[in-house]
């Protein structure tokens, strides 16, 4: 449901735990949403999931800040060609993690992701795991 703040509040992000309620920032932060929080329950596809993105975020860390700063670029454009509109934006750190997850390689550390997806953006695209998008900007840094 939509909600509608007093007092200069636009919109917020967040968890009220009293009330057990999630709030959603979308559209650029011009909407927020607020829902019933529902604790998911625990099954063994949480776990393996738990253990992969466990694995993402170590990749993360060790990515070069201009890989990022072309991921960046890559999810703006995607959210403007690609994104409808009850869905929310892409992120950089979703983008990356959405086209590690896509192969069943087990990715240990950052050589062995540049040696399985290609060194740049533009080849992780032309590879598959990523949509293609059309945009001027060249994605050339690479990932190490």
């Amino acid at each position: 449901m939509k909600v509608r703040f007093y007092k200069n509040i636009k919109t917020m992000s967040g968890r009220d735990k009293p009330a057990n309620l999630v709030f959603l920032s979308m559209k650029n932060h011009s909407v927020c949403v607020v829902r019933e929080y529902v604790k998911p329950r625990n099954t063994e596809h949480n776990h393996v999931m738990g253990a992969r993105m466990k694995v993402v975020a170590s990749l993360w860390k060790h990515i070069s800040i201009d890989f990022i700063r072309d991921l960046k670029v890559y999810a703006a454009s995607y959210n403007s060609q690609h994104l409808a509109e009850d869905k929310l934006p892409l992120f950089a750190y979703q983008v990356f993690s959405m086209a590690v997850l896509k192969t069943a390689i087990p990715l240990s550390n950052i050589s062995v992701l540049a040696a399985t997806f290609g060194d740049t953006l533009t080849e992780w695209i032309d590879a598959g795991f990523l949509p293609k998008i059309t945009t001027s900007y060249s994605f050339s840094a690479s990932v190490e």
